[in-house]
């Protein structure tokens, strides 16, 4: 009788890196790699592991397998499939210290690794880019990663169920936001694709929501592959070729995978997130190829509006690349809009407190007003930072009612800050009050610049009940969201 297969542990085996950032006054790292599953959420499930420290170098070879448990997988078909799980592999440098001095860990990047890309039975291996962690300043190289997952030769999602749903995941253009019905060609292609990345036919595949009574503010997209992609690199004999990789933004943040050398078809398999508010905003993605000796050259571009992600689904897209209204290849992604735990503002105790507390003046004649100013998103940009790169505002928030105002604390250098300051103001009667809420830009050698203003109608708050909403603001450069 065979060995019976250990369903809830997975393999990861650290290879190497390349690249990595150097933080060592001798210009090199000590690197480490600390790995932890995370649920849906991105909360810890289990402890975390850490691999061997190798000192003095900047390609280190770890070559060191390490097992994570598992949650136990759906014993049942109608039980759907959770991919929302993933592997958080963070790499460090370790400073041992002196005699007097304890030792520091920095932080010299992470990536992401999601379940929903690994077929049970089939070890996958290939590079992962690494992103910045926190205030990171810069961050470089990449890490090879093989991970593994057993599969149960007697799972009974391995059979197709006849009963459960399968949500569409059309391969379909999404130029428009209405989307095209799936045809049965279609349908086929999508259920060999998710069975490419060990999905069982017959699966309600979904991302799980732990608020869903919110908006999703947390945007998922994994750069699978291209097609087709144009000969930007031309050779005198034979054929010509590209350097491929995709440049990502979406509410002003921006990613880049990393370049495919050589290659008109490349393949990434590699994922980003973005925090996501704005059901306006949209995903843009545009292809490059890399030169050495001169600036990058432009492949093309896709644009995808998040309205057309609000259900929650997980998708799969092959969205056209486009060159002044020419076709220049496809670009095949996942996309999932959900909502996450990481990116909710925990309001101040004392909002939950103050709104808690009105049932002992329920008889009494309202006459303040309070309000909690959480975050803003996309707001505009005021001031160029010496050496180039994006412009920034340093913003605060002023309040108007009545002739009454407040302010709260300037952020510096974002376009997206966050204040969770409770502002209070004296009104006399909310039926005939409105409140003006205003965007600044903070200047400390010149005039305020003036970003943006919304007015709220005071009358439907009289039932004393606190509402947590978004605001677009009015702008010269268009609708903005605070």
């Amino acid at each position: 009788m065979g060995k019976k297969p250990n369903l809830h542990a997975l393999q990861v085996t650290l290879l190497c890196g390349e690249d990595l950032v150097a933080v060592d006054a001798n210009g090199k790292s000590d690197p480490f790699c600390e790995l932890q599953l995370l649920d849906e959420f991105d909360q810890p499930l289990y402890s975390k592991k850490r691999s061997r420290t190798k000192s003095k170098t900047l390609n280190p070879t770890w070559d060191q397998t390490l097992t994570l448990k598992l949650p136990k997988d759906p014993k049942a078909p109608k039980n759907p499939l959770v991919v929302g799980h993933k592997v958080r592999i963070h790499v460090k440098d370790r400073d041992s210290g002196g005699l007097f001095t304890s030792g520091v860990v920095t932080n010299l990047g992470r990536c992401t690794l999601s379940l929903a890309m690994l077929q049970p039975g089939v070890a996958q291996e290939q590079w992962y880019k690494l992103e910045r962690v926190g205030e990171m300043q810069r961050v470089t190289g990449r890490i090879r990663v093989k991970w593994f997952r057993e599969l149960d030769p007697e799972s009974p999602t391995k059979a197709k169920s006849s009963t459960t749903e399968v949500f569409d995941l059309p391969d379909v253009e999404v130029a428009e936001a209405v989307e095209a019905a799936e045809t049965e060609a279609q349908k086929l292609v999508r259920e060999q694709e998710l069975a490419e990345i060990g999905v069982p036919p017959g699966t309600q595949l979904r991302v799980r929501d732990p608020a869903p009574f919110l908006g999703p503010n947390e945007l998922t997209v994994i750069v699978m592959k291209a097609h087709d992609l144009a000969v930007m690199d031309a050779k005198l004999f034979g054929k010509g070729s590209s350097d491929p990789y995709v440049m990502l933004s979406c509410e002003g943040q921006n990613h880049t995978s990393t370049v495919v050398h050589k290659c008109l078809d490349p393949v990434w398999e590699e994922g980003f997130t973005f925090a996501a508010f704005d059901e306006r905003a949209f995903l843009d993605l545009r292809m490059m190829d890399r030169d050495d000796l001169s600036s990058d050259d432009f492949m093309g571009a896709a644009r995808v509006p998040l309205a057309t992600l609000r259900d929650k689904k997980l998708v799969r897209r092959t969205l056209p690349l486009m060159t002044k209204d020419k076709p220049c290849g496809s670009l095949d992604v996942f996309l999932a809009w959900r909502t996450s735990t990481s990116h909710m503002a925990k309001l101040p105790n004392e909002v939950h407190e103050l709104v808690q507390g009105q049932e002992k003046y329920a008889s009494q004649a309202l006459n303040e007003l309070i309000v909690c100013v959480i975050r803003a998103t996309r707001l505009q940009g005021a001031d160029a930072p010496f050496g180039g790169g994006p412009k920034t505002s340093d913003p605060y928030v002023v309040l108007e009612s009545g002739g009454m105002t407040a302010k709260t604390a300037h952020v510096a250098k974002t376009c997206r800050p966050e204040w969770l300051e409770v502002l209070k103001l004296p009104v006399d009667g909310y039926a005939r009050a409105s409140l003006a809420v205003e965007v600044w830009d903070h200047n400390s050698t010149a005039k305020d610049a003036f970003l943006g203003r919304c007015t709220v109608d005071l009358a439907k708050y009289e039932d004393r009940r606190g509402r947590r909403r978004w605001r677009t603001y009015n702008a010269a450069s268009g609708n903005k969201r605070c």
